[in-house]
């Protein structure tokens, strides 16, 4: 009973005790507390608006009463059926000015079950974010690798910054240990950020899965601080195997198997209108998806497994 009489010492302080009547009824002292210290801590608004009718509204409610400021709140779902203190649930709600709810079948458990008056209720949906999920097409380019200076993923957001709307990045993969970059702060620096999705470190399923809903993977690879280089990105045979248009860098060996389209390295702008080809002429993207494919099949797939195999079985005759 401490921490209640610091309560009522404190509301007795702040010249009202209703609060502390209904928390001590409702037994409801952690939600007066946390109302106690917004309280000293923000400054008084016009309205209290709470979010969900559990804690979050019983702190508003409390707050509405020390105030003396209107109440108003929005309910989602779990809050009319497993409310975790219906008796103050009912109070706040009878106090509330005006309650918002997502759905016409809330509105009537308000009403029918809950015993406000339907002139308080109000339906106000769920919002949706028009920008990230609009109906209009944009044009997926996939990269796929460790974030170290090798793969140039920042060559490509460059590239990103230079397309402009209505193409987005999808990014899979995560920091590696040599010469890290950390990509998402240059996404946020370049402001392309907005219009990059990161899947970070994921199954081989759910890349092939990724690459059969891209349009297009790039392989912006080039030499990293120390001299190092690709050997052949295991990524690119995946994505010409699963038909993909690339667009990659005449880096290493991959102008040993990919024949178009090739840019120099550390070029964004090149990048940038490899991509943009391949986004206006949609049957070239096709053709060379098809072409990719039939490539790494004759490559990449089971006679490399055979070769393996007999190379293996070599060393052993040696």
């Amino acid at each position: 009973m401490a921490v209640a009489g610091g309560l009522a010492a404190a509301l007795r302080s702040r010249g009202t005790t209703e609060p502390f009547k209904v928390a001590r009824a409702t037994s409801a002292w952690s939600s007066l507390g946390l109302a106690l210290a917004y309280r000293s801590a923000v400054p008084v608004p016009d309205v209290v608006y709470s979010v969900f009718g559990d804690r979050k509204l019983f702190v508003g409610y409390f707050l509405s009463l020390m105030w003396d400021r209107p109440l108003a709140v929005t309910i989602h779902a779990y809050e009319l059926y497993t409310n975790p203190n219906p008796t103050l649930f009912k109070l706040a709600l009878a106090r509330a000015a005006v309650v918002t709810t997502v759905t016409e079948f809330n509105r009537r458990q308000l009403v029918e079950r809950w015993g406000m008056e339907p002139s308080k209720v109000r339906v106000v949906r769920v919002g949706v974010d028009e920008s990230l999920f609009s109906p209009e097409p944009r044009f997926v380019i996939m990269i796929v690798g460790m974030w170290n200076a090798k793969k140039a993923h920042e060559d490509l957001l460059r590239a990103l910054a230079l397309l402009g709307e209505g193409y987005e990045v999808w990014v899979v993969g995560g920091p590696g240990a040599m010469h890290g970059v950390d990509v998402r702060e240059a996404a946020v620096r370049l402001g392309v950020s907005d219009r990059c999705i990161f899947f970070g470190q994921v199954p081989e399923q759910v890349v092939g899965a990724l690459m059969r809903r891209a349009d297009l993977l790039c392989c912006p690879s080039k030499v990293d601080p120390n001299g190092n280089r690709e050997g052949f990105p295991t990524v690119l045979a995946e994505a010409m195997y699963c038909g993909l248009p690339v667009v990659a860098t005449d880096h290493a060996g991959i102008p040993d198997v990919v024949p178009r389209i090739l840019v120099p390295e550390g070029d964004p702008e090149a990048l940038a209108a490899a991509i943009r080809d391949y986004r206006r002429d949609r049957t070239l993207a096709k053709c060379d998806g098809e072409r990719n494919h039939a490539l790494a099949a004759s490559l990449f797939c089971e006679s490399q497994r055979r070769a393996l195999v007999k190379a293996l079985a070599d060393a052993e005759l040696t």
